[in-house]
């Protein structure tokens, strides 16, 4: 006997609750995969804070579909969508038919598209586009044409002005790299997603093994692309691009000091933490050397805006105390835009690492701009101790921020000093810096209390729906939930506790709803702040998803489209894309003639919606 078997449902389907006897979930949160469907999003403690180290990210598209991968033991690792509801919650395409899977990463929006990597057996990893839609998935260009299997491997996507920035391995890169002749490397490609207009735009790879921040490879402003890319004669500096090959060099030879190692010429300039402030400046970290300021000064805070002339050393150096004979670095890191602002992470060589600020509005001016907030970690009354602070977030007048933070308190009659958890909630006010204060002075609580010198707090992921803040943070408990504040009045509250460990991440609002990731739960949530258990779809795209909410189910041989709407047409296709099957005016198709193998079904509803649902028959 023949046994028809699911391999993926890419149409609506009723969710269910993982270990729903243990979760108890607030009013209006609800999963949104089905069961047997897990997201596969990264969760790594490296990848919080760092987007270049994020391979499968969740992205919104500006039209609100939320895309994301996800993987089941049918179709393997896949594209999937959401327009905010369960029905609407699907796979986009089965790219690579049956278990393996295409391992789609490095998702990045350009309007209402998505670019990404899928890894394919004939293509390898090419880059791929998608609209939400089967048909509007595809493969952009077989960039590396040289092997079957083995790709381009693109990497550092970056949406550049309703284009697509990114980096590719082709058949020159592999053969003649610049970094090292014995490894291949990516140079830099523009496209608009069509395979006419993709093209490589320079010959110069950029850092993608040791590249940090929270921007990105590649950070966007006044038109222009800037990353740190390499020559022989100007070794590692900053690159700019217009998105043509005549646009496209370097800016600076920001190191000219001889260089030491063939076949540079010159040294490193040691670039990272590129951020855009406003799209007017990007701010990044370099080395500051007496060829072109006098004096070595170590690596300090630069900002460029593309041109030649507008790039320059900042003008102040923030760490002027030497170590070990040698210029001290400022460690400019964590670097957050709010406005015309980026506040970020440095170090002043006496007091440890604290939460700086820089205002691209303002003269610059020595202890004003860039300046200190506050030192606020000096457990044991050593200021050199490091406040390591991260994830700055405007929220009602304030800048919260993950900082170590130093308390006082009484023991036996006497004022001693303590430390907050690793990573804990405090902030600033934004217009007064010297209100500094971590969560147990303004809140009266604190979520992870360290007694015993152990708290990990690790707040990140910080959004505003509905005019609450929300966050991931971990507790006594160790476990990484949920939490609201509503208000700057109000006081830290966990929203969720899974069961075992939550690892909340990736934390949306879209159309005035939360939308989060829990890697404990491999779920999807949206949560309507409202208690509102009506869940319309976010997406302002229309006859994307079908208002049906089909779904086929199987009785033997016989495969039926369950609907309230009117079935028009029925198509059965083979892998190759021929019709085999074809019944009009019925929601019911057999299947008793096709030889064993892997199938498409195809519905067409009277609303003009389909339904595609891949089956095996052995």
């Amino acid at each position: 006997m023949k046994h028809l078997i699911t391999l993926a449902l890419a149409g609506a389907l009723c969710p269910t609750i993982a270990n729903a006897d243990e979760t108890v979930l607030p009013a209006g949160m609800t999963p949104l995969l089905p069961s047997g469907v897990e997201i596969t999003s990264s969760y790594l403690a490296q990848n919080i804070m760092s987007i270049t180290k994020d391979e499968k990210p969740l992205v919104v598209a500006d039209n609100n579909l939320i895309y994301f991968t996800a993987s089941s033991a049918s179709a393997g690792e896949e594209l999937w969508v959401s327009d905010g509801t369960p029905s609407g919650t699907r796979m986009v395409k089965d790219i690579v038919p049956g278990a393996d899977g295409s391992d789609p990463k490095w998702l990045t929006v350009v309007g209402d598209k998505v670019y990404f990597s899928a890894n394919t057996p004939e293509y390898g990893a090419e880059l791929w586009v998608t609209d939400g839609t089967d048909e509007g998935t595809y493969m952009v260009k077989d960039i590396y044409d040289v092997e079957d299997g083995v790709g381009s491997a693109p990497q550092g996507l970056t949406n550049f002005y309703g284009k697509l920035l990114f980096f590719a391995m082709d058949e020159e890169s592999e053969a003649i790299p610049v970094r090292d002749a014995t490894i291949p490397e990516k140079w830099l490609y523009i496209t608009d997603g069509t395979t006419e207009g993709t093209m490589r735009i320079a010959e110069t790879p950029t850092r993608l093994d040791n590249m940090d921040g929270t921007q990105g490879y590649i950070v966007c402003c006044n038109g222009k692309g800037l990353f740190a890319g390499y020559d022989e004669e100007n070794n590692e500096t900053l690159w700019a691009t217009d998105g043509t090959a005549s646009g496209t060099g370097p800016l600076l030879n920001i190191n000219p000091k001889p260089g030491d190692a063939n076949p540079f010429l010159t040294a490193p300039a040691t670039i990272d933490h590129l951020v855009s402030i406003d799209d007017r400046l990007v701010a990044f970290r370099a080395i500051v050397t007496a060829e072109l300021y006098g004096e070595d000064m170590g690596v300090e805070m630069w900002i460029s805006d593309g041109t030649t002339e507008g790039t320059r050393f900042i003008g102040v150096d923030i760490n002027k105390v030497e170590s070990k004979g040698a210029p001290g670095t400022c460690d400019f890191r964590q670097t957050y835009p709010i406005g015309s602002r980026v506040y970020f992470r440095a170090a002043d060589g006496v007091n440890g690492a604290e939460s700086w600020c820089y205002d691209i509005d303002q003269p610059v001016e020595e202890g004003v701009n860039p300046r200190l907030v506050k030192e606020v970690s000096h457990y044991k009354n050593k200021v050199s101790y490091n406040a390591h602070p991260s994830c700055f977030y405007q929220y009602q007048g304030y800048i919260y921020v993950a900082t170590n933070f130093t308390y006082e308190r009484e023991e036996d009659g006497k004022k001693v000093l303590w430390n907050s958890g690793y990573h804990s909630l405090a902030r600033f006010n934004e217009n007064n810096f010297d209100e500094f204060e971590g969560a147990l002075t303004w809140g009266g609580f604190e979520i992870w209390p360290n007694t015993n010198e152990d708290g990990q707090e690790f707040c990140h992921q910080f959004t505003t729906v509905n005019d609450i803040m929300f966050w991931s943070c971990q507790d006594d408990t160790n476990n990484m939930e949920l939490w609201k504040l509503e208000g700057t009045n109000g006081v830290p509250t966990k929203v969720v506790d899974f069961p075992d460990d939550g690892q909340v991440h990736k934390t949306r609002n879209v159309g005035g709803s939360l939308f989060f990731v829990s890697n404990g739960q491999k779920q999807l949530y949206r949560y309507n702040t409202d208690g509102a258990t009506e869940n319309p779809p976010v997406t302002s795209v229309e006859g994307t998803f079908s208002e049906s909410a089909a779904y086929v189910s199987t009785n033997g041989d016989m495969l039926t489209v369950e609907t309230s709407l009117d079935v028009l047409s029925i198509d059965v296709v083979s892998m190759t894309g021929a019709t085999l099957l074809h019944t009009s005016s019925s929601n019911s198709i057999s299947t008793a003639g096709l030889a064993p193998g892997v199938y498409v079904l195809t519905a067409t509803m009277s609303d003009g919606t389909q339904l595609r649902h891949k089956f095996a028959t052995r």
